[in-house]
C-alpha cells in the first residue's frame, strides 16, 4: 500500500496544477489521500514543514492590501 501511495502522490500533485482543479478540490483530495493512503514521504515532509510554513506566511503578508 505504501508503494502505491508513493507512486500516486506525485501524479495527484501534478493534477492539482491543472486549471480545471480548484483549490478546494485539491485540498479535499489531499485530505482524503492522507486519510486513506497516508503520507509516503513523512521524513521529507517533516524536514520541510517549518520552511514552507514560514514562506507561506510571508507570501500571505506580501499579498495584503494595507491601503484603506
Amino acid at each position: 500500500m505504501k508503494k502505491a501511495a508513493a507512486i500516486l502522490f506525485p501524479i495527484c500533485a501534478l493534477l492539482t496544477l491543472l486549471p480545471q482543479i480548484s483549490s478546494g478540490v485539491a485540498l479535499l483530495g489531499g485530505v482524503l489521500f492522507a486519510i486513506f493512503l497516508g503520507n509516503p514521504y513523512a521524513e521529507q515532509t517533516r524536514s520541510y514543514t517549518h520552511k514552507l510554513l514560514s514562506l507561506s506566511v510571508i507570501g500571505l503578508g506580501a499579498g495584503m492590501n494595507l491601503i484603506v
